[in-house]
């Protein structure tokens, strides 16, 4: 399985990938800083990811402006995206699932609520749920 991070905080990602690896070595994590990085990154990949955790507030290309790009490549048109990002503000979470984003989800604040998320997240959309793209072929 694959997950798409799009994230310019170092720290942040680096607890996202301790989590995502928890028990799951087979687990490929790619790691885009911004849209720009995410959209090229997408392009050039052979297998669509199974999962993109994507953040909004981020220099050069926004996230929400990466998410309105993903959804027009046939190929992403159903990746499921998750917005992971600090903003709670109304217009940020109605515009993600006006552009289609499958879930949003506030960052925590503190490190032991953050991990508990991450690991909701990745039991839910890398576990629970039946992805168009793990299960293609049958």
């Amino acid at each position: 399985m694959k997950v798409l991070i799009v994230d310019d905080d170092d720290g942040d990602v680096m607890v996202m990938e301790t989590c995502l690896h928890s028990n799951d070595n087979h687990l490929e994590i790619l790691r885009a800083y911004d849209g720009g990085d995410a959209i090229a990154i997408l392009k050039n990949e052979s297998e669509p990811p199974d999962l993109i955790l994507l953040d909004l507030n981020m220099p050069g290309i926004d996230g929400h402006a990466a998410l309105e790009e993903i959804r027009k490549m046939p190929r992403h048109n159903s990746t499921p995206i998750v917005i992971f990002t600090t903003s709670a503000a109304r217009r940020d979470i109605v515009r993600a699932y006006e552009n289609r984003a499958n879930a949003f989800v506030q960052k925590p604040g503190n490190l032991s609520e953050f991990r508990s998320t991450m690991d909701h997240i990745k039991s839910f959309w890398l576990k629970t749920v039946k992805n168009v793209h793990r299960h293609a072929h049958g």
